[in-house]
């Protein structure tokens, strides 16, 4: 089994790591969060998954996030939302009156596949996922689902375009570069021979 990042939602583990985040980032397993992050959800982070500072995640949904995603600075995750056939939206109400809160159930949790790009200044709702290899243009709102290699932006985000051609993003979800260990990948790199964006010569 791959190792992750993964914090748990408890008061000692989400209190010990927002106090750290105060001061610098968290590395674990080849994963990080930057510095000034506030973690209020269960989150996953596969390995060499990255943040810039700023992340902010709550709701009682997990966030989870594949291998070698890029993320920029100031993303916001919500991983669940009011059920809003309640009569009363206050959580604290809620809590008084019926003993619990009231979560939408159909909106819970936010998925990020492998080898995604997220721009600055995002925002992603309760229930989206992500797919491999996908962009997200910086100050998006994402309302719902994007699929594998998609680029999408705007508020609500739309596709704006393909990274590839369907026949090459098949072939992408099907070999999985990034279920590999970081010691395989450089004697992988004659599987990408197909892409004309590989040349370093620019």
């Amino acid at each position: 089994m791959k190792k992750t990042l993964h914090i748990r939602k408890s008061f000692l583990s989400l209190g010990l790591v927002n106090l750290l985040l105060r001061f610098t980032g968290v590395m674990y397993h080849g994963a990080k969060i930057g510095w000034k992050s506030w973690i209020k959800s269960e989150i996953i982070f596969g390995y060499g998954s990255k943040t810039g500072w700023g992340l902010v995640t709550r709701g009682s949904g997990k966030f989870e996030v594949g291998r070698y995603c890029a993320i920029g600075e100031k993303l916001t995750v919500i991983t669940s939302n009011h059920d809003y056939s309640s009569p009363v939206m206050s959580y604290k109400l809620q809590e008084k009156l019926f003993g619990c809160r009231k979560i939408g159930a159909s909106s819970v949790g936010v998925i990020f596949g492998h080898d995604v790009w997220i721009g600055d200044n995002v925002t992603v709702l309760p229930g989206v996922h992500v797919g491999n290899g996908s962009i997200v243009g910086a100050g998006s709102v994402v309302t719902k689902n994007v699929d594998s290699f998609t680029i999408v932006a705007g508020n609500p985000a739309k596709v704006i375009g393909m990274r590839f051609n369907q026949e090459q993003i098949n072939y992408l979800n099907e070999i999985k570069w990034w279920e590999l260990e970081k010691d395989e990948l450089p004697s992988f790199r004659h599987h990408f021979v197909n892409f004309e964006s590989l040349s370093c010569d620019e």
